[in-house]
């Protein structure tokens, strides 16, 4: 589920960087009553291991920190595509 949600925010130009996934791991878990080790409980995070863990199992995932994107960009290319498909002659 959360592998899901780290690709879709990645394909709308959003991505999280490491430290932002540990957090809505951690968040995600708690709030589905999962037990967790006892240094997410102590930093507020989730660990390194588990990032890299879910790293590993889902290679299509990429997360680091993500570039400006301004939200024109983003939006022109919700609107036009990738290749400005829904551009036209005047």
């Amino acid at each position: 589920m959360l592998a899901e949600y780290f690709t879709t925010v990645a394909k709308y130009h959003y991505g999280l960087s490491p430290s932002e996934a540990r957090s809505l791991a951690m968040e995600f878990t708690v709030r589905n009553h999962v037990h967790v080790p006892e240094n997410w409980l102590r930093d507020s995070t989730a660990g390194q291991e588990w990032l890299i863990g879910l790293m590993r199992r889902y290679a299509q995932l990429a997360i680091w920190v993500p570039e400006a994107t301004s939200l024109q960009q983003v939006h022109q290319r919700q609107i036009y595509g990738q290749c400005g498909e829904g551009l036209q002659m005047v």
